[in-house]
């Protein structure tokens, strides 16, 4: 201890303080005092945390100014079990400080001080002041922050001194003592030598200010002035408003030798040039303006006159196929009702003529479409009506409707269909008519052997091919094929018939469908005419139920649709043979598995169902026709050799025959679930179709068919009758078809009758829109078979 009071003057005692509060060794310089215990120890706290205290000055009883400072000390025994060892208390005499800040000058009037983190002043060049407590806040009107601020912010360096003067001030923080150091001196004093500086450069400033507008106005006269005069002109050039050229007036100097004289007559000579040459410029626009005009004017009555000539050619074409198609059809359906045995007998030699008037007019009308569909594909009016659709169900059922183009000949038709094709997304009736036009082509010059339809799937494509074994194609035709009146044979002696436009209306309505179609033929051995349709998506496969289908005969496929769900194809045969004697079309199948998906597609006015079936029996059949809720009113006749009638009629059965079946039985059953009491109006402005219409729902179907020849007597019958349903042709006089449908609209009464729309019209996309909102059916004449009719009819009033 003696040895730190000789090293540090400013400590003028020194002592070291046990824990709890006695002192165990002290040193003064005035000599050695008795050990004791402290009363007040304001330093215990932050030693015991381990921290320096710092105190607050004091006077002690010699009269001396002084500052406690403590220190911990740590014991680092392992025996101890704390580290706090008692405080080392050192007492500053403040007066050596004092003494140092007070003989510091900064400059005349410049002083220094020392305050704390709290303000509270330490050392000052006024002692009293120091001696008092006084903090420098209370000294000076700066608050604390900015005076500790001039310590980073040069800017807070200028503020209100002590004195309250303003004054330049520097602070700095000591690096191990909690004060800062605080010099100040007056602003005046401390800028007093820049001043002459300062006054110097004033003079320079402006003496350059001076020089500098000087020669701005210089350059404003002679070069800015002239380039705003020219700069105005030409802008008015620029809108065509110059009338007169550009004129600078200079003093001191010669034109010639101006540029900016030179420069002015050098645009005024451009300007007149231009306006010369725009001037012929728009004499020669306004005389081209002119033939443009008359050019525009003969071009314009030319496009409305190929309008005017391509809309009654449009007319002309929808009148025409009206006109001839509905005579057309009438010959073909009368011979098929002649030819049915409808009307009475009919010899051999009577039948072959029959099958030859109705073989020409179906080829006449074959012919009629042909063109009528080549006028609307090469004017755009061609639209395909998209549906989700299986490919193989429509192959299926073209290849039973394309069996009557071999007849006579001994020619097989062959199906070789993947079961896992998924669905694509196409017009059926457009597919149906390539089909329809390849295997008629293919029947056409195959004499005999087979035709065969392959459909495959071949990456993202549906393909298929129809192959036959006929006389084949010249590879010299095979680049022309598909042209517009083009054939394989154009010999003089041409023995097939046909104008060449089936082909080329394929590779149109294909390519609409976003594919393709080519053909590969060698003469004498066959040809192979393939198209590809894109797949809808990339769904699971669906597997079709159209293979387990046996139709009925074609003389009976006219007829109300029945199905029989038997594994015995007998006893399916016989069934088919009771019923086609009260007109049923009977359809059979073996599979229970795919009975919804059959059922679905058939219609039928009602169901045979045996119980022993593969697979899946007839108890779990039933239950699922009859959960089903658009098949749950379709009426089910169980037959079966089980005597189980309670369980069948529970399960929702409309009637339970028991095997062998009786011929009365079965018929008087089914006639008393197939409804035959509904009336049918059929309008139309031609007595041949009504006359169509009543023979096959009437005769064949069974039902009351009342006919009216034309709109207003149609809407008379509809109040008179009130049908159950009601048969539509469009294009009639005085109350065409769609008045029609706009007067059953207005009354609550009739607006609820199913319609079926048969007609011959070409329809716009906006009708087609319309019809398929407001009526239950749409069918084309020459393209609906009476069955079809008949089976739409039957389905409509069934479940209306």
């Amino acid at each position: 201890m003696i040895e730190t009071l000789d090293r540090y003057p400013a400590i003028f005692e020194i002592m070291y303080i046990h824990p709890e509060g006695r002192i165990l060794a002290q040193q003064r310089r005035v000599g050695l005092s008795d050990q004791k215990a402290f009363e007040k120890q304001p330093w215990l706290e932050t030693v015991q945390a381990g921290h320096v205290y710092w105190g607050t000055i004091d006077m002690s009883t010699y009269g001396v100014p002084f500052l406690d400072i403590a220190v911990p000390v740590n014991y680092h025994n392992v025996h101890r079990q704390g580290n706090f060892a008692g405080t080392l208390l050192a007492k500053l005499d403040l007066t050596v400080l004092w003494s140092s800040v007070a003989s510091e000058r900064v400059g005349e009037t410049g002083y220094a001080y020392i305050i704390n983190s709290d303000g509270q002043l330490l050392a000052y060049r006024n002692i009293n002041q120091v001696k008092e407590n006084h903090r420098i806040q209370d000294m000076t009107k700066a608050p604390l922050d900015d005076i500790l601020a001039a310590n980073t912010d040069i800017f807070k360096s200028i503020r209100t001194g002590v004195n309250d003067r303003l004054v330049v001030s520097s602070a700095s923080s000591m690096a191990t003592i909690p004060w800062i150091a605080i010099v100040e001196q007056p602003v005046e004093e401390a800028l007093q030598p820049f001043s002459v500086t300062l006054a110097v450069m004033l003079v320079l400033v402006l003496i350059v200010l001076g020089i500098v507008v000087s020669i701005a106005q210089f350059t404003q006269r002679r070069i800015v002035d002239p380039l705003v005069v020219m700069r105005d002109h030409v802008e008015q050039f620029q809108q065509g408003t110059m009338t007169r050229d550009i004129e600078l007036r200079r003093h001191g100097a010669h034109e010639q030798d101006d540029e900016m004289v030179v420069l002015a007559g050098t645009f005024n000579q451009m300007a007149r040039q231009l306006r010369e040459l725009i001037d012929g410029l728009e004499y020669q626009v306004a005389e081209r303006t002119a033939q443009l005009a008359e050019a525009v004017k003969e071009a314009q009555e030319a496009r409305k006159a190929a309008e005017g000539a391509n809309e009654l050619k449009s007319k002309f074409i929808a009148n025409m196929s009206h006109e001839l198609r509905t005579p057309l059809n009438s010959i073909i359906n009368f011979t098929r009702i002649i030819s049915s045995g409808l009307r009475g007998p009919v010899t051999d030699e009577q039948q072959d003529y029959l099958h030859r008037v109705r073989a020409s007019g179906e080829h006449l009308l074959g012919l009629i479409n042909d063109i009528l569909d080549l006028s609307k594909i090469e004017a755009g009016r061609m639209e395909l009506y998209k549906q989700d659709m299986l490919l193989g169900e429509l192959v299926e059922s073209t290849l039973s409707t394309a069996i009557g183009l071999t007849k006579g000949k001994p020619v097989e038709l062959h199906a070789d269909i993947d079961e896992s094709l998924p669905p694509i997304e196409a017009d059926r009736t457009r597919i149906r008519q390539v089909l329809l036009n390849l295997l008629s082509n293919a029947a056409k010059f195959t004499d005999e052997g087979s035709i065969t339809v392959h459909v495959r799937r071949e990456g993202k494509m549906l393909v298929v091919r129809v192959t036959d074994t006929g006389i084949g194609i010249q590879e010299s035709k095979l680049q022309t094929i598909f042209e517009e009146f083009r054939q394989a044979d154009e010999g003089d002696a041409r023995s097939y018939e046909g104008t060449g436009l089936g082909l080329a209306i394929c590779k149109r309505l294909i390519e609409m469908h976003g594919g393709e179609i080519w053909v590969k033929s060698t003469v004498g051995v066959g040809s192979t005419f393939s198209f590809s349709l894109p797949v809808a998506c990339d769904e699971e496969p669906v597997p079709s139920a159209m293979d387990n289908i046996i139709a009925p005969q074609s003389e009976f496929a006219a007829g109300i649709p029945v199905l029989v769900i038997d594994d015995d194809t007998s006893a399916i045969e016989i069934v088919m043979s009771y019923l086609s004697k009260d007109g049923y079309a009977v359809y059979g199948t073996h599979d229970g598995r795919t009975v919804l998906d059959v059922v679905r597609h058939i219609k039928p006015a009602a169901i045979i169902l045996d119980i022993l079936l593969p697979h899946k029996d007839g108890w779990e059949v039933l239950s699922e026709l009859k959960t089903a809720p658009d098949l749950k009113d379709t009426p089910v006749i169980l037959y079966t050799i089980l005597e189980e009638q309670k369980i069948g009629l529970h399960l929702g059965a409309n009637a339970y025959l028991v095997k062998p079946i009786q011929e009365d039985q079965l018929r008087s059953v089914v006639n008393h679930f197939v409804p035959r009491d509904a009336t049918i109006l059929a309008i139309d402005d031609n007595p041949d179709v009504l006359e169509m219409v009543s023979q096959y729902l009437g005769s064949t179907g069974g039902y009351r068919v009342v006919t009216a020849n034309g709109g207003r007597m149609g809407l008379e019958q509809v109040r008179a009758v009130q049908p159950d349903l009601i048969v539509l042709d469009l294009m009639m006089p005085e109350v065409d078809g769609f008045a029609v449908l706009n007067q059953l609209d207005q009354d609550p009464q009739t607006r609820e009758i199913p319609v079926i729309v048969l007609t011959a019209k070409d329809l716009t996309p906006s009708e087609r829109l319309y019809l398929s909102q407001r009526v239950q059916s749409l069918q084309y004449k020459g393209e609906t078979s009476p069955g079809d009719l008949l089976q739409r009819v039957h389905t409509l009033v069934t479940h209306h």
